[in-house]
C-alpha cells in the first residue's frame, strides 16, 4: 500500500481500509469462509493473552 508511506498513520486509523498492508488471493474462493471476522480474531488473540 504505498499511501503508507505518506500517511503511516493510515495503519491505526483505518486498517480495514485505507490502512491494509495485504492483498490476498486465494485459490479457492470456499476458503474464503475458513477465515476469521476481525470480532473473531479479536476475542482469539484476547484468550491467547491470558
Amino acid at each position: 500500500n504505498e499511501d503508507l508511506a505518506d500517511s503511516p498513520e493510515l495503519i491505526n486509523n483505518d486498517p480495514f481500509g485505507e490502512g491494509w498492508l495485504y492483498k490476498l488471493r486465494v485459490e479457492n474462493p470456499d476458503d474464503v469462509h475458513q477465515l476469521m471476522s476481525p470480532q473473531d480474531y479479536e476475542a482469539f488473540a484476547e484468550s491467547e493473552e491470558d
